[in-house]
């Protein structure tokens, strides 16, 4: 491996460590920049990589995947608990004898205001 490729290999995988690092801090905005790097090295990357580096590489960047799979989950979960939330103050799920759905709906409060 030459020296040029060694330099390419160790900056690839303190990229694919700042992005873990960003990941795990919830830093998203950070991940477009980080993307646009990690895909000119791949470009930069010479053919003859020895199997070793590509390995390592690889598992760090499934790593990865799994933590952007993570916090994608969280993300659709807190907007769920947050939709439930919001709608608890306007509606009220229960289940009557058979286990059937039965919503209530509240109508919009107002205050009446008399003369």
């Amino acid at each position: 491996m030459t020296a040029e490729c060694g330099e390419t290999v160790a900056e690839m995988r303190a990229l694919v460590e700042r992005e873990s690092e960003a990941l795990r801090r919830g830093a998203f905005a950070e991940l477009a920049a980080l993307g646009a790097r990690k895909a000119a090295l791949i470009e930069a990357l010479p053919p003859t990589l020895d199997l070793a580096d590509l390995h390592g590489l690889r598992a760090a960047c499934e790593a990865n995947g799994r933590l952007l799979e993570a916090a994608l989950g969280g993300i659709a979960a807190a907007r769920a608990r947050i939709a439930a939330i919001r709608q608890a103050g306007t509606r009220l799920d229960t289940y009557d004898r058979v286990g059937r759905v039965q919503r209530v709906s509240f109508a919009a409060r107002t205050v009446e205001r008399r003369a």
